[in-house]
């Protein structure tokens, strides 16, 4: 999967957090498409809804290389 800047992925989710559709944020910034994940992976590491946050994320094969 290709890696969204960090730019774009702060203005991403601050537009769809506004209020925004997902569709028109892709329109509006110029992309093709966002990803549903990209604002799904924000709302876990907010803690606003159960999952894997981006920091566990990049821990884990670290860990599963100590183990």
């Amino acid at each position: 999967p290709r890696k969204y800047p960090d730019e774009f992925r702060s203005r991403a989710v601050a537009l769809v957090r506004a209020g925004q559709t997902v569709t028109k944020t892709a329109d509006d910034l110029g992309y093709q498409f966002v990803s549903v994940r990209l604002v799904k992976q924000d709302r876990i590491n907010r803690g606003e809804i159960p999952g894997l946050s981006t920091a566990e994320s990049r821990e884990l094969p670290k860990a599963k290389l100590r183990i």
